[in-house]
């Protein structure tokens, strides 16, 4: 089972590598994909998604990429892991508001409510600024 799926590991992949330059630098996709190491065909869908999203801004023309929208201390984890993987749920339960029919005998639901609750904290409190400051080279 993926907790994070391999298209979330590459957007982050590129993000962070993103969050290692200067503010507002613009980034072709072959470039990044280069220097990552992931396929260009895989990014390009990853930064269309997170540019329909407000996370990254597209430029057009010779010199045009890709950069980063919003300030690296405010764009978490989770934020990029939910754009790209839809809602985080470790468990089908926590994808429904309404409860499943097993939902009043169930003895996990506490404890995977738990777990849910942890995962959420954890990936909402880790930045790209921080996983950027993680080393000169994140890849």
């Amino acid at each position: 089972m993926e907790i994070i799926r391999r298209n979330t590991d590459y957007g982050i992949r590129a993000l962070v590598f993103m969050a290692q330059k200067p503010i507002g630098e613009i980034f072709s996709l072959s470039d990044l994909a280069a220097q990552i190491e992931v396929p260009l065909d895989f990014l390009y869908k990853i930064f269309r998604k997170l540019a329909e999203e407000g996370l990254v801004t597209a430029h057009r023309g010779a010199n045009g990429g890709f950069s980063l929208k919003k300030e690296t201390e405010k764009i978490t984890v989770k934020e990029v892991v939910e754009i790209l993987q839809g809602p985080l749920a470790i468990n089908q339960c926590f994808l429904s508001n309404k409860p499943c029919s097993y939902f009043s005998k169930c003895f996990l639901k506490k404890r995977w409510r738990k777990v849910q609750e942890e995962v959420e904290k954890i990936l909402s409190g880790l930045t790209l600024e921080e996983l950027a400051k993680g080393g000169k080279h994140f890849v």
